[in-house]
């Protein structure tokens, strides 16, 4: 980037600072608008931003004002958080601007040659001192995510320290433009220790618009002109891993420092992480592993539970083949991978292998269907298809059955690639609507909102198995990329490919649009694994991040 550029970029950066600006900016939303004037305003940023509110435990026209809606709660569930012992979880929804081992003299990168040092951002160098070769990742919050931060641990608040600062813009321009960016916000530390990892800093990190940073757990705003200072409970505060911590009144930083050396990153650099999901795992010590076998005889553990629509990781040296049901198939990774299908019944599914020539066998139960549902009472005239409408959609569902029951030699490996660059917050999988008492068939795959004319990819090599003009999904591409894995890309303004092409990861297949039935531009990305409709953000993810079976042990390890 020339040095112009960089420096317009500070001056627009520093222009923007100033907290009283964001201060105005944090009162304007909590004014108390009339319903007529606020809910367009809150349809018209749902729609900018593609923010899902499907998840939010309140409907848009139930928030008082523009700031209500910008910290909305989500439903109970919305974000499970993982239960295996040895893990760290994001505290937020958030894109992994950075993830990895803290050096030893303390300075993390904010961009490449650029760096600030762990004593300016805690602002104190003791505190610091126990973060030399842990772990830190940096969490950014797009204005359509969730905007609560909870904790990444079990354990105890033994002290938080408010530090003062400016405001600059914490997007892609202020990290690049403002040398040591989050040493000079606005901030709040809050200090956990913890008995698995040892000390665990969070850093609410603010930003330009955010009016205001509120704690959970004490009595504290920030952006009211306060001076620094450090606060120490008389009693520490317990916390469970996922108990709300904070919340930012418009978007920021998350930066998570984490003591423990012995953690693995379960996501890379650039990735979508949400609440509650392993940012880092490692092995369970052998304490833990020193269960009596009286005990477990005694006691014998129910099968794990998965969620319809999502995958089971089941890892393993040598393994020669995974069956689950009458499907038999090839491991992939170190493991037996099975997609779960969003709509499979709830109750037990067995899963085989074999090991070294012996059979071996596990059991895991399928939940209820528990995603979003939305209940709606329209007119006959706006829901009813016609019978020529009707038997189009008939005719294409017939198409596209005859392509799940495909068996190709594996061409993909996982993660699989991003269909758009940058990968934008997507959202409204398995969610479903009930219109008139009649229950519609699960939305089955992820909607990305972005501009008209994007470049969609490949997610992996594959050969084109279909090109459609769909009722429903418009212009339409099948990709088959074997082992019964095809990917869909729906609503595309104009398709690239033809049937039969070959593609490598990455091919254009075409470009973003709003064809078929949809309400603006955005990429419709579904995948089909053996039949089984998932969750397609699952396999964006490393192998890693996956759900994972040890039948000692249940849902929980790390092989």
């Amino acid at each position: 980037m020339s040095g112009a550029r960089t420096a317009l970029e500070r001056i627009a950066a520093t222009a923007v600072s100033w907290p009283l600006l964001s201060r105005l900016v944090g009162r304007l939303a909590d004014l108390r608008l009339p319903r007529p004037l606020l809910l367009p305003l809150i349809r018209a940023y749902v729609r900018a931003y593609g923010v899902d509110l499907s998840e939010a435990a309140l409907p848009a026209d139930a928030y008082p004002s523009f700031s209500a809606f910008f910290t909305r709660r989500l439903r109970e569930a919305a974000r499970p958080i993982e239960t295996e012992p040895g893990v760290v979880v994001s505290p937020s929804d958030s894109r992994l601007a950075a993830i990895g081992r803290v050096p030893e003299d303390g300075r993390l990168e904010q961009v490449k040659g650029e760096r600030y040092s762990l004593e300016a951002l805690l602002g104190s160098s003791g505190d610091a001192e126990a973060f030399r070769g842990g772990q830190h990742a940096t969490l950014y919050l797009s204005p359509s995510m969730y905007h609560r931060v909870h904790s990444p641990v079990d354990g105890r608040i033994v002290a938080w320290r408010y530090v003062p600062g400016l405001l600059f813009p914490v997007n892609g321009m202020g990290v690049r433009s403002v040398p040591g960016l989050f040493t000079r916000n606005e901030r709040v530390v809050v200090l956990i220790e913890t008995e698995a990892h040892g000390r665990v800093a969070v850093v609410l990190v603010g930003a330009t618009n955010v009016g205001r940073i509120q704690l959970a757990f004490a009595e504290l705003e920030t952006n009211r002109g306060r001076a620094v200072g450090g606060f120490a409970p008389p009693q520490p505060v317990a916390v469970r891993r996922g108990d709300e911590l904070g919340v930012f009144n418009l978007g920021s930083t998350v930066v998570l420092l984490v003591a423990d050396p012995r953690l693995e990153p379960t996501f890379e650099q650039g990735s979508l992480v949400r609440v509650g999901q392993a940012l880092w795992r490692r092995a369970l010590g052998l304490a833990a592993l020193a269960l009596s076998a009286s005990a477990l005889a005694a006691a014998p553990a129910p099968p794990p539970k998965v969620r319809p629509g999502s995958l089971v990781r089941w890892p393993g040296d040598g393994i020669e083949w995974c069956a689950a049901g009458t499907e038999r198939f090839e491991p992939l990774a170190g493991a037996c991978i099975v997609p779960v299908d969003l709509l499979h019944a709830a109750g037990p599914l067995e899963l085989r292998r074999q090991r070294a020539g012996r059979l071996e066998t596990a059991k895991v139960s399928v939940g209820r269907f528990d995603y979003p549902v939305q209940r709606l009472t329209l007119p006959r005239s706006m829901v009813e298809l016609s019978p020529e409408d009707l038997a189009r959609v008939r005719r294409e569902n017939r198409e596209m059955a005859r392509l799940w029951p495909l068996r190709t030699p594996r061409r993909f490996s996982l993660p699989l690639g991003a269909p758009l660059e940058p990968l934008p917050e997507g959202g409204h999988f398995g969610n479903r609507r009930v219109i008139n008492g009649e229950a519609r068939s699960p939305h089955g795959g992820v909607d990305f909102s972005a501009d008209l004319g994007v470049p969609v990819r490949a997610a992996a090599d594959g050969t084109v198995v279909m090109v459609g003009k769909h009722f429903f999904g418009g212009n339409a591409v099948f990709v088959d990329h074997g082992d019964g894995l095809v990917s869909q890309y729906f609503h595309l303004s104009k398709v690239d490919v033809a049937e039969g092409q070959e593609l490598a990861r990455g091919a254009l297949v075409g470009e973003v649009g709003a064809t078929g039935r949809a309400t603006g531009p955005h990429l419709h990305f579904g995948i089909r694994w053996r039949g089984a409709r998932v969750d397609p953000a699952l396999l964006l993810a490393p192998p890693a991040a996956l759900p994972c079976l040890d039948p000692a042990a249940g849902l929980g390890c790390r092989r």
